[in-house]
């Protein structure tokens, strides 16, 4: 019978190989919008095993085309496995994301890249210019439900300014994304032109909390000093403080 096993184990994932390859990718849409709120795929074709989505909308973002193809060694240990990839200039990118018995959503080896304004200009009360790129390198994440319950990852921003309505250069820029308490903390690791420091939270209620300083350098104009001051605090040693409560 031990002999039995692997043949047995064999024959298990080759039926469900069988199960899945014809699969129509666009019946799991529903399910994967409902698992994953702020999720949207477009055009889905292909099956379960392969197939691609024209557009890809996460929390109001287009990552534009996305890809899949199934990782079938997994399906051993009971999890649904997929090796992602993201053919937009704008925003090109690859990870492997899995799902297991329990519907959880498992992600590592995440690496994306961003354009910075359109990430700035969604949570920005007026118009932003920017540059430089934003990269996302997430090593791994776990989603039992709407929130996460592992998180490790960093993001960069390199090259980073602001050109409009000021001008701010901030050179490259980093934060460490990691799970405390049950809360999203993001601590900036790497300050740039600005000795930037601080943390943001972000609470599973959607509430969310920042505290940011820099030190202005010569770089900074007396006219983008004047408008951070509109909202940044100047503290006796010349830094400026940012502090921010709210929910999303």
């Amino acid at each position: 019978m031990k002999r039995a096993w692997p043949l047995l184990a064999i024959g298990a994932v080759a039926y469900l190989l069988v199960l899945v390859v014809d699969f129509p990718a666009v019946r799991l849409v529903p399910l994967l919008e409902r698992q994953l709120p702020g999720l949207a795929l477009h055009s889905v074709s292909g099956s379960v095993f392969a197939g691609q989505t024209e557009q890809l909308v996460y929390q109001g973002f287009d990552l534009g085309p996305l890809s899949w193809r199934i990782r079938p060694a997994r399906l051993l240990l009971g999890h649904l496995e997929y090796q992602l990839a993201m053919s937009s200039p704008g925003t090109p990118g690859h990870a492997i994301i899995s799902m297991n018995l329990r519907g959880d959503i498992i992600g590592r080896d995440i690496e994306l890249e961003l354009l910075p304004e359109p990430i700035v200009n969604h949570y920005s009360p007026v118009p932003v210019r920017t540059s430089g790129e934003i990269h996302v390198q997430i090593d791994t994440f776990e989603l039992a439900g709407s929130f996460p319950d592992e998180l490790d990852g960093l993001v960069s921003w390199k090259s980073g300014a602001l050109l409009e309505p000021v001008e701010l250069l901030l050179g490259d820029v980093a934060m460490q994304l990691a799970m405390q308490d049950d809360v999203i903390v993001g601590t900036i690791v790497e300050g740039g032109r600005l000795e930037s420091a601080g943390e943001t939270r972000l609470f599973p209620d959607g509430r969310y909390q920042v505290n940011l300083k820099i030190m202005p350098n010569n770089e900074m104009s007396n006219e983008t000093l004047d408008a951070l001051q509109v909202v940044w605090r100047m503290q006796p040693d010349g830094e400026l403080v940012f502090t921010a409560n709210g929910r999303i």
